[in-house]
């Protein structure tokens, strides 16, 4: 959840996966995962998730509208209508599935104004030589886009004059100009229908029938390198790894030579670096991702490029791994620390540690020197790390209890020297270290009656001197005339 929010989806989706490999009926983690494919745009796999979520939890309206999602953006209008719809009969009250609903049903609605500017037609505006030009203004294409998606925006493309002209040109109300054939125009337009065909065969994985789209637009237009572009990823939807690269490599030396746009070839690069990375070839992938973030920014590619510096840090981290070399890194920091050289010693134990982070030894010598360089803090983290890797580890129990003692936390220096007498019953570390908490807090005025009275009251202290370890301990104190007082007070007694 953390991953997703921080919009590394790649990272989430690896961790819901595995946590669905311990719980493979967790309804919630599938719902999560679809999420997180929906977000990188591979919606065939975010309705996978969806259906799985679905079967196992049919009344839970969370998984139809992630199913009403995916059909959504694979263009499957009735499929996403009727998820959504379910979602609402389960949640009538939903006010965020009733605005996706109303999308969907736009979308099936029909726009006859928007219908106008398709097929047929928009051939013919893109092929007029006064219209023509209106087709390379972003501006315009983007008031075009807006008619397609809200009929209510007739009225002010209406206001537009390229807009009147296009409706000319498409009622033959145009002036009397000679009208050159421009087939290239028309070429454009039926590339286009046959990249759309491919795109919908991609989304369902037919790759050999979006594989032959494709190259049909690229035979009409064989400058375009979007079409280079889309057969690469296809290859890389079959896994001919090597194929996609050489794609790739053809789509970006293309663009260069005809000046495409920096976006394209950015797609290009970044489509590379996908393929490098399935070849484990993660240098490679790293320096193709970089290329593809320097002709423009994506924040989907700067997530690859995260993912990837971090495989490539494990990697690194992995292969460093040597225990033989570790151990004589430990050897010559022990030799250190016997001389009062801290400083060399506390590099020399993160070496060991870095070649073998599995040692419990390592970490429990670099506290203590953590501690002679007083930097108990640190001291203490490396305690913790011990104990995670051997809770039996009796060095960690103690260096935690002493760290703690220096920064003055007694409590936690005394559950700390319980525990190591739980490794260890008769371990005379543990026991002095404990006698010498319980001496601290009696010279500074602490274990007075009053205060411990109101100490004692905590649970967590009462279930600590109740311990047999920890009462064996105390009445070896034998002369805290304190301690024996307040322990027959009836009122101090567990409830």
């Amino acid at each position: 959840n953390k991953a997703f929010s921080e919009g590394n989806f790649p990272e989430a989706i690896a961790h819901f996966t595995q946590a669905l490999l311990q719980d493979p009926q967790n309804y919630i983690l599938y719902s999560n995962r679809s999420a997180c494919y929906a977000s990188l745009q591979n919606y065939q796999k975010a309705l996978e998730d969806a259906e799985k979520c679905v079967e196992l939890k049919p009344d839970w309206s969370k998984g139809h509208t992630r199913k009403g999602l995916a059909y959504y953006y694979l263009e499957l209008y009735s499929e996403s209508a009727a998820s959504y719809q379910k979602a609402l009969d389960l949640d009538p009250e939903n006010s965020n599935t009733k605005l996706e609903l109303s999308k969907v049903q736009a979308k099936t609605a029909g726009n006859p104004l928007a219908e106008l500017f398709s097929g047929q037609n928009l051939a013919k505006m893109m092929t007029n030589p006064t219209t023509s030009e209106y087709f390379t203004q972003k501006d315009f294409l983007n008031m075009l886009n807006e008619l397609h998606k809200n009929s209510q925006m007739a009225n002010n493309c209406m206001n537009d004059p390229r807009f009147m002209d296009c409706i000319g040109v498409i009622l033959g109300m145009e002036d009397n100009k000679t009208h050159s054939a421009q087939p290239n125009h028309l070429e454009t337009s039926q590339a286009e229908e046959y990249k759309r065909l491919g795109n919908q065969a991609y989304k369902r994985k037919r790759y050999e029938v979006a594989l032959d789209y494709y190259r049909r637009a690229l035979e009409l237009e064989p400058e375009e390198i979007v079409y280079i572009n889309n057969i690469a990823a296809v290859y890389l939807g079959l896994k001919d790894y090597d194929k996609c690269i050489q794609l790739c490599d053809q789509a970006i030396q293309k663009g260069r030579e005809s000046q495409a746009d920096f976006s394209k070839i950015a797609r290009a690069y970044a489509r590379k670096g996908l393929a490098q990375e399935q070849k484990g070839l993660i240098e490679e992938a790293i320096i193709s991702t970089k290329a593809s973030l320097i002709e423009h920014s994506d924040p989907k590619t700067k997530n690859q490029l995260k993912s990837l510096e971090k495989t490539k840090q494990q990697q690194e981290e992995k292969a460093y791994l040597d225990p033989s070399l570790a151990r004589k890194s430990n050897s010559e920091a022990t030799e250190c620390f016997n001389k009062g050289e801290f400083p060399k010693a506390l590099s020399d134990y993160s070496e060991a540690i870095k070649r073998d982070p599995q040692e419990s030894t390592y970490y429990t010598n670099r506290a203590a020197t953590y501690m002679k360089l007083m930097e108990p803090n640190k001291a203490l983290e490396d305690a913790e790390s011990a104990i995670q890797i051997d809770p039996a580890c009796l060095e960690a129990h103690i260096r935690k209890g002493n760290a703690h003692m220096v920064l003055k936390e007694y409590h936690k220096a005394m559950k700390s020297f319980e525990e190591g007498l739980k490794v260890d019953p008769n371990n005379q570390e543990c026991k002095k270290g404990f006698q010498r908490v319980i001496k601290i807090i009696s010279e500074n005025n602490e274990f007075n009656n009053e205060k411990v009275k109101q100490a004692l009251k905590d649970p967590q202290i009462q279930r600590l001197i109740g311990e047999p370890l920890v009462s064996k301990v105390l009445k070896e104190l034998g002369n805290s005339t304190s301690y024996q007082d307040l322990s027959e007070d009836p009122s101090l007694e567990a409830p």
